[in-house]
């Protein structure tokens, strides 16, 4: 009987080895599968970053583009201003030269009515630089972000 209950002592001693045994490769198993959903996940999330940093790319060729298309046409407004001030100039130097003649006011009026229409196109143009200027930057800073995360995806 003592041999017995020794025998079965140590069947259960052993058992219960086995079953803590079990558990721990259970926990092992749980713990591989959790990181392996979570190297998934941030394969997704780095999948996801660069998409998003093609589209900023994107996004900032595009304002590059339109910011020079402004400088271009702020560039004409300008020249446009200059020349349509020497017509006005040159409308008010007729109209002292001609001051018996009907109608030089109405050239001198048509011509600071053209000068002060430029006046608001380089107004306008200058508006749009503006917002290209600030669109580039905001291209930028979410560009740097998502460089960021792709970074820090990556590394993970």
């Amino acid at each position: 009987v003592a041999r017995l209950s020794g025998e079965l002592s140590t069947a259960v001693a052993r058992a219960e080895a086995a079953e803590e045994e079990a558990r721990q490769h259970a926990d092992k198993a749980k713990a591989a599968e959790a990181r392996e959903m979570e190297v998934q996940s941030l394969r997704e999330e780095l999948e996801k970053a660069r998409a998003d940093a093609r589209h900023a790319e994107e996004a900032k060729s595009e304002a590059a583009r339109l910011s020079e298309e402004i400088s271009v046409v702020a560039a004409r407004a300008q020249a446009a201003e200059e020349e349509a001030k020497q017509h006005a100039e040159t409308a008010k130097a007729a109209e002292a030269a001609r001051s018996g003649l009907e109608g030089s006011d109405a050239r001198a009026q048509a011509a600071e009515t053209e000068l002060q229409s430029l006046r608001d196109e380089l107004e306008k143009a200058r508006g749009f630089a503006s917002h290209a200027e600030e669109a580039k930057s905001e291209v930028a800073r979410v560009s740097g972000e998502l460089s960021t995360a792709v970074a820090r995806a990556e590394a993970a």
